[in-house]
């Protein structure tokens, strides 16, 4: 988490251990702010996904797989 002068931000990176492509499908909410979208990371590697413009309190994380299974949620508290 950042602090920044538009309001806190998060990076988290999203791995994807499989021998192929994968979508993935990542959302970041909380009180009134709800965000989320799709990544693509290749086979074995890494991407960054970001979210941003949120105040402070307690969010959740949540990834899932392309056939809807929760693969990772974790809460996230913001405080800036």
């Amino acid at each position: 988490m950042s602090c920044l002068d538009g309001g806190p931000g998060i990076v988290a990176k999203l791995r994807n251990p499989n021998k192929t492509a994968m979508d993935y499908m990542v959302a970041f909410s909380g009180g009134d702010y709800a965000e989320s979208y799709v990544v693509s990371p290749a086979a074995h590697s890494s991407v960054p996904v970001q979210f941003g413009g949120m105040s402070n309190g307690t969010y959740t994380l949540i990834v899932w797989n392309a056939a809807g299974d929760v693969i990772a949620e974790t809460p996230v508290d913001v405080n800036c």
